[in-house]
Order: structure tokens, then C-alpha cells, then sequence
């Protein structure tokens, strides 16, 4: 399915640059997806390593939150959300204004099923840090769908882009930021909507 998702980005951006083909937003979008979908077909098998590398340095500085919000990214897309929420939570307690770990910590409780503790988490963190502000508007475009709350996150969505200046990058990283959340669906309709604007 995910491929298949990467295949139309790709073809999406084939189709505009048959329209225009010195369209750099174009090629840039495209670049975008074929990154993604290479990351997805790798990125598993670094994952162990990548675990234990982030262990010997916390056996190493068992006070370095860089390294437990790491550990809990690793756990996270390992399936080990738990663990991956207490090394988020050591982390915040090392450094509380750690806003990538407050992000992290959104996908992870977004992943373990928890739908109502991350909306809350991507709320706070859309207030407090505008350097996550298209991940905490995925997260809270996601985590409402989660809750059913269709209405709302449909509404978030025109909020967020429905003036007259539609914003091709806000849309790529909103597209990059659905990517993170695995929606490809979402992320499709953001790239498209990128290609559009551009």
C-alpha cells in the first residue's frame, strides 16, 4: 500500500512537470517522495543498530536528553511505544523545553493508540514552538480523525490553508509531516495540494 501511495506522489509530479518542466517546486516535491520512499524501504534494518548505538551513549551520559528522546524515536518505529514514552518522559524531565522530544512524544502516544493524550500534547506544542508547526498540525489533523472527530479536523485543515495565499511549502511540510505520522493518504493529498498552489 505504501508504495503504491509513493507511486502516485511520483506520478502526481510527473503529470505537472509535463505541464511545466522547469518547475523546481515540482522537482523538489518529487525528489521529496522518492526520498521517502527509499527511507521506507531501508530504514528497518538500521534501526537495531541504531538502538544500541543510543544505548552505549546513554551507558556513556545517562543525563543527555538528546539521547533518550533518540532512544525513544528508535523504540517508536520499532513498535516498542512504552518504552518509547518513558524515554520521551526522561527526556522531558532532563530538558522540559526539549520541543522535538514533545513532538516525538505526540507520534509515540499517536502510535500506542492514546489518540486524546497526544491531541492534547500537539495542541500545547502548536502554542509553544512554531519550529513543529506543520508536525503538530498533522498530529492534530490525525488524532482528531482518530477520535472521530472527522468535522474538526476537516475544519483544522481549511483553517490552516483556506485563505486566498495558498502556500506551497506550508502544504510540503505538512506533507512531510503526514509522512511521519506513516499517513501517506494525507501526505498525498498535502503534496497535491503543494503541486496546486505552486
Amino acid at each position: 500500500v505504501a508504495l503504491k501511495a509513493y507511486d502516485r506522489a511520483v506520478k502526481a509530479c510527473d503529470r505537472a512537470l509535463a505541464m511545466a518542466e522547469n518547475n523546481a517546486e515540482a522537482w523538489r516535491t518529487k525528489a521529496d517522495a522518492l526520498r521517502l520512499w527509499a527511507d521506507d524501504l531501508e530504514m528497518l534494518k538500521k534501526f537495531t543498530d541504531a538502538l544500541a548505538a543510543v544505548e552505549t551513549a546513554l551507558e556513556l551520559d545517562s543525563r543527555d536528553a538528546t539521547a533518550y528522546a533518540l532512544r525513544g524515536a528508535v523504540l517508536t518505529k520499532l513498535g516498542r511505544r512504552e518504552e518509547a514514552i518513558r524515554s520521551f518522559d526522561e527526556a522531558l524531565r532532563l530538558d522540559e523545553s526539549y520541543h522535538w522530544a514533545w513532538k516525538e512524544k505526540g507520534k509515540a502516544l499517536y502510535f500506542h493508540g492514546n489518540a486524546q493524550a497526544a491531541l492534547d500534547l500537539f495542541v500545547e506544542l502548536s502554542s509553544s514552538s512554531d519550529q513543529f508547526k506543520s508536525q503538530s498540525l498533522a498530529g492534530r489533523i490525525l488524532t482528531l480523525r482518530a477520535l472521530r472527530q472527522t468535522e474538526a479536523a476537516d475544519q483544522l485543515w481549511r483553517d490552516s490553508f483556506g485563505g486566498p495565499q495558498q502556500d506551497a511549502d506550508a502544504y510540503l511540510k505538512l506533507a512531510r509531516s503526514f509522512r511521519e505520522f506513516n499517513a501517506l493518504s494525507e501526505a498525498l493529498a498535502a503534496y497535491r495540494e503543494a503541486i496546486q498552489a505552486n
